[in-house]
């Protein structure tokens, strides 16, 4: 008897989550999408919600993104890319850092062609805003270019930020994406 008193105390609780569970698995699908980061004893999940609202934001502005451009990175140039990838491999956090690194480097291309930047050192936001504000690119890239630098502010500075390889490959097809662009625009005002 004490036996079998023991092993309903021992299942009781677990049982009680997973029917609780059951009975409202539309809910918790509906909390479990939106988050971004789940941390309990050692077990880690991490949720893109960010890469999903850049590529959805990506595939709005019309780009072509990885599924379009096969397996090579649109817009970047191909040594770059090339390099970042195997990158990707070892430290996706620095393939992250790498390839906002170029984006960044020709975010300051423009705005200087441009006489935009009032401050040599200007924050890329601030040069983004100016970019936009005097009509060099399309303010529909702004949202796009700010999640991706928010994505890697927080690869950056959040130290438990974790980020797999295929993650930081997702970023950066994006990110060429974005590059494509932004080399158009240095192309047409040539």
């Amino acid at each position: 008897m004490q036996y079998f008193v023991d092993l309903v105390g021992a299942i009781a609780w677990p049982l009680c989550v997973f029917v609780l569970a059951l009975l409202f698995r539309k809910q918790l699908a509906g909390v479990v999408g939106q988050l971004e980061h789940l941390k309990y004893k050692g077990l880690e999940a991490r949720f893109r919600k960010q890469m999903d609202r850049i590529e959805l934001k990506v595939r709005e502005a019309g780009l072509a993104g990885p599924a379009e451009s096969g397996t090579s990175i649109p817009g970047l140039p191909k040594e770059a890319a090339s390099q970042i990838y195997r990158i990707s491999d070892v430290s996706p956090r620095a393939a992250v850092s790498e390839t906002w690194v170029i984006l960044e480097a020709l975010i300051s291309e423009l705005t200087e062609q441009h006489h935009l930047s009032k401050h040599i050192n200007a924050s890329s936001h601030t040069k983004l805003r100016a970019l936009v504000d005097s009509g060099v690119i399309d303010k529909g890239l702004a949202p796009i270019l700010e999640e991706l630098r928010e994505v890697r502010n927080n690869v950056q500075h959040v130290p438990d930020f974790v980020l797999t390889p295929v993650e930081a490959q997702r970023y950066f097809f994006w990110a060429g994406a974005l590059y494509h662009q932004l080399q158009q625009a240095k192309r047409g005002s040539s």
